[in-house]
């Protein structure tokens, strides 16, 4: 499964690259990699990982989810700078889950730390699951 998401990655990095009209060395100039390691990430000769992809996402403006979604995954989501559903949610969770990292929970209860969470994941670039609560957490 993990592998199968970086290759997809690696695919999608060339896609942005010729998009942007950049030579592999001007590329991996912008995000400090030399051309070689870009071009072996866009051939599936070497796995992209997340925190490579991080450093692309954010050298050009990019959405993670860019990398990691399929061409025929169609957002269900009409918001989709903020909320993720579906495929782009599972795809979410399995590169979470293959790469050993966990994504930031916040249990809420009202607007404000609702507001609050979303803003912080947007000024760190995260991902953030917010679950809903009826009351408030209490202890038995």
């Amino acid at each position: 499964m993990k592998e199968e998401y970086l290759r997809r990655a690696g695919k999608r990095v060339k896609e942005l690259r010729d998009e942007l009209g950049l030579s592999t060395r001007g590329f991996g100039k912008k995000i400090g990699f030399s051309n070689s390691y870009v071009s072996n990430i866009e051939n599936g000769v070497k796995l992209p990982t997340m925190n490579v992809l991080t450093k692309i996402s954010e050298a050009f403006d990019v959405d993670l989810a860019y990398f990691l979604l399929d061409e025929t995954d169609e957002p269900i989501s009409e918001d989709k700078e903020w909320y993720l559903f579906g495929k782009e949610l599972e795809a979410l969770y399995n590169v979470a889950k293959a790469n050993n990292f966990a994504i930031p929970a916040v249990n809420t209860a009202g607007t404000d730390t609702i507001n609050a969470a979303i803003e912080t994941a947007a000024k760190v670039k995260s991902p953030i699951i917010i679950q809903f609560s009826n009351g408030g957490s209490h202890r038995i």
